[in-house]
């Protein structure tokens, strides 16, 4: 199934490259409603709407369990500071906010240099938008077709590539074999080139890797909302981390 959707996203990427090259302008210039962030911001508040109320529930739940005096060694131990509900949801929110500009910031149109990295993507390629064709002999699939280009976007292929592995394929195929899954899209992306006749726009593979390294984060922030939790977490502690160290710093300057 995975190589079938591969090599399908491959064909559909390529005709950008028609696209480009009869009209002898940009994507961003034919398609501007597709570089809107609007769309992706709400897709990605409804998103983490279950993120910020679950982590508000997990983090008040952690405060007062905190908050009450624990004895050890005879030493009771001095509560932590409790936040009120609106301190921690702003908190939160705060963070989800960096995140939500950073995701943005790798949707963003590839630079001038990078023409071959630009197409016209699905936007929200996961297995609620495909169909598959199978062979009726063997069962195996063959074919598909995606559905619902609603949150269509000029962005690099990677963006639908990262999205698809993240949300739709085993994480341990998705994580240990990206390499050979790319291969089989960039092949099947040469195939279309040839196919199509126009010559020049081929992609090397080196860079589809560097391009996937750089990007892969936005695949898996927006197919697993476990992942974003964990950076807000991650966050909130470094904060932590940076306060509990001025306050040891000003301590031993006294």
């Amino acid at each position: 199934h995975c190589k079938v959707v591969l090599r399908r996203l491959a064909h559909f990427h390529a005709f950008s490259m028609i696209i480009t090259r009869d009209a002898n302008m940009s994507l961003l210039d034919l398609y501007p409603f597709a570089v809107d962030a609007s769309t992706f911001r709400e897709a990605y508040q409804s998103k983490m709407a279950i993120v910020k109320y679950e982590l508000c529930k997990y983090l008040m739940a952690s405060s007062n369990e905190s908050s009450r005096p624990r004895i050890e060694g005879c030493v009771i131990k001095e509560p932590d500071e409790v936040s009120s509900r609106e301190e921690c949801e702003d908190k939160i929110e705060r963070h989800l906010q960096e995140l939500l500009w950073r995701l943005i910031e790798l949707r963003a149109q590839p630079k001038e240099e990078k023409v071959r990295m630009c197409v016209l993507g699905h936007g929200c390629l996961d297995l609620r938008n495909i169909v598959f064709q199978y062979d009726e002999a063997s069962g195996r699939p063959i074919a598909c077709k995606f559905l619902d280009f609603s949150t269509l976007t000029v962005a690099s292929p990677v963006i639908d590539l990262t999205y698809f592995l993240h949300s739709s394929v085993v994480p341990e195929l998705a994580s240990h074999h990206h390499g050979f899954l790319l291969q089989i899209y960039h092949r099947s992306h040469l195939e279309a080139i040839e196919s199509f006749g126009i010559y020049g726009y081929e992609m090397e593979l080196e860079d589809l890797v560097n391009e996937y390294q750089l990007k892969q984060d936005y695949g898996a922030m927006m197919a697993c909302l476990i992942k974003p939790a964990l950076y807000v977490l991650q966050r909130i502690n470094a904060t932590k981390g940076n306060r509990a160290s001025k306050r040891t710093s000003s301590s031993s300057s006294r």
